[in-house]
C-alpha cells in the first residue's frame, strides 16, 4: 500500500516524548523522518531501567520507530552547516528547544522561511511563546500539576495524583501531528500565496483542551471540578464493581443501556421512573450502586461481562497491561509489531481500509547515529570529510 506521506521528509529536532511521538505518527503514515540527536542522544535513551540494550530504553522504543538517527554536535559550526543543508531539503522541521535556542545557533523561523518558502515548522513548548513562563521547562507531570489534571485524579478522599502515563505529552504529540498534517494539506492547495507555515503547540494548552468536559464545565462556571476516584461525576453507573474473582468495570452511557442492564439482571424494579434518566441515577448514586454491587458480588467477572455483552451494555474486566496484551484480539488485530532486530512496538491505531492496510513504519527505533554516515553521503560529503567530522566530534555514530 502506498502510504499517504511517502513523499514527505521530516527533520525531527525534538526530544523526549511529545515531539518524537508526533514524528513517529508521521513515519507510520509514510514520511521519511530524520531524527537529529546530540552526541549523547535523546535523553529517553537513558530513561530506565528497563533497557532493551545499551542505547535503547523501553521508553525510547515507544516513540522512535521508523526513523533515521543523525547525531550532530550543534555547538560545532560544521554540524550546523550539515543541518542547514537538510533543512533546505525538508518538508517539515519540528523542534522543542526553549525559546531563543535556535537563535543562539544562528537560526530562526524567518531565516528558514527565506531559505525554504514551502517549509512547515513546528515548535512544541511548555507554556507557549509570549507567556510569563515562556522560558520554563515543561515536563508532563509539572503540567499535570499546574493544569488541574492532578486535582481531578485520585481517590475522592485522597491527595491529588498524576495519571499513570505522560498523558499531556501524548495529547501534545497528537495535536502537533494534527497541526502538521493540516499545514501539509494547506500547502498542497492551489493558489496558496505563502506555502510556509508555522505550527506551535504548548503542553499547557494541550492539557487544558484535554480536560474536555471538565474544563468546559469549569470555564462556564457550571461546576467546581474535584476528584471522583474511579467514579464519573456525571454518569451513573460508570465505575468498577467487585466480583468473586476480580473487578469488572460497567459503563452505562444511555438510558436505553440502563434498561437493558436492569433486564439482564432480572431487576424490573431498576426501571423505576427516578432511575430512568441519567440525572436521576446521578442523584441517587449511592443507593443505585449499592444494589448493583450486590447483584455483581456473587458472580464471576467473565459471567458479568458475557451477560452484559449480550445485553449490549459496555462492561469488561480490570486487567494489567500484560493481561491486556495477551488478549486474543490483540493478536488478531496485529497490535504488536515485531521488528527485524527483535524489538516490539505498539502499532499505530490508524488503519486504511482493511486490517492488512495498517499504516506502521517497519524500521526499529534506531541506535544513536546509526544513519549518520549514510545521511552525510546523501549530501555528497566525501568519506575523507566524514572521517574528519567524526574525529572532531562534530558528528557521532558507527563508522560505515
Amino acid at each position: 500500500m502506498s502510504k499517504p506521506l511517502s513523499d514527505v521528509l521530516v527533520l525531527d529536532l525534538s526530544r523526549v516524548l511529545a515531539g518524537p511521538l508526533a514524528t513517529q505518527q508521521l513515519a507510520d503514515l509514510g514520511a521519511r523522518v530524520i531524527k537529529v540527536e546530540s552526541p549523547t542522544g535523546d535523553g529517553t535513551r537513558g530513561w530506565g531501567p528497563p533497557f532493551w540494550d545499551e542505547q535503547r530504553s523501553g521508553y525510547f522504543l515507544a516513540c522512535n520507530r521508523g526513523k533515521e538517527s543523525l547525531a550532530l554536535d550543534l555547538a560545532d559550526p560544521r554540524a550546523r552547516s550539515i543541518l542547514d543543508r537538510w533543512v533546505t531539503r525538508a518538508d517539515v522541521v519540528i523542534e522543542n528547544f526553549r525559546p531563543g535556542t535556535l537563535e543562539r545557533w544562528g537560526w530562526s523561523l524567518e531565516k528558514w522561511r527565506r531559505q525554504h518558502d514551502s517549509l512547515i515548522t513546528c515548535s512544541i513548548t511548555g507554556f507557549g511563546t509570549g507567556t510569563l513562563r515562556e522560558q520554563h521547562g515543561g515536563y508532563d507531570a509539572l503540567i499535570q500539576a499546574m493544569s488541574g489534571f492532578m486535582s481531578i485524579t485520585g481517590p475522592a478522599d485522597g491527595p491529588p495524583s498524576k495519571v499513570g502515563v505522560a498523558v499531556v505529552d501524548v495529547l501534545t504529540g497528537l495535536n502537533a501531528a494534527n497541526g502538521i498534517l493540516a499545514a501539509l494539506v494547506g500547502r498542497a492547495r492551489k493558489g496558496v500565496s505563502s506555502r510556509f507555515r508555522h505550527v506551535e503547540v504548548a503542553l499547557s494548552e494541550s492539557a487544558l483542551a484535554g480536560l474536555v468536559n471538565v474544563s468546559a464545565c469549569a470555564v462556564n462556571e457550571l461546576s467546581t471540578p474535584k476528584r471522583w476516584g474511579n467514579q464519573h461525576p456525571t454518569i451513573v453507573p460508570y465505575a468498577p464493581f467487585t466480583c468473586v474473582d476480580g473487578e469488572v468495570f460497567i459503563g452505562v452511557g444511555t438510558d436505553a443501556q440502563w434498561r437493558s442492564l436492569a433486564r439482564a439482571f432480572g431487576r424490573p424494579d431498576w426501571e423505576r421512573e427516578e432511575w430512568g434518566t441519567n440525572a436521576g441515577r446521578v442523584g441517587d448514586r449511592d443507593e443505585l450502586q449499592r444494589q448493583l454491587s450486590d447483584e455483581v458480588s456473587a458472580r464471576r467477572v467473565v459471567d458479568v461481562e458475557e451477560l452484559l455483552a449480550a445485553a449490549r451494555v459496555p462492561a469488561g474486566p480490570i486487567r494489567t497491561v500484560a493481561e491486556s496484551l495477551a488478549d486474543p484480539d490483540v493478536k488478531t488485530r496485529a497490535v504488536v509489531v515485531e521488528h527485524a532486530d527483535g524489538t516490539k512496538t505498539i502499532a499505530s491505531p490508524v488503519r486504511f481500509g482493511t486490517a492488512a492496510e495498517r499504516s506502521v513504519a517497519d524500521a526499529a527505533p534506531p541506535h544513536l547515529g546509526q544513519h549518520t554516515d549514510a545521511l552525510l553521503r546523501e549530501l555528497g560529503v566525501s568519506d575523507d570529510e566524514i572521517g574528519e567530522l567524526h574525529n572532531s566530534g562534530a558528528v557521532t555514530g558507527p563508522r560505515r
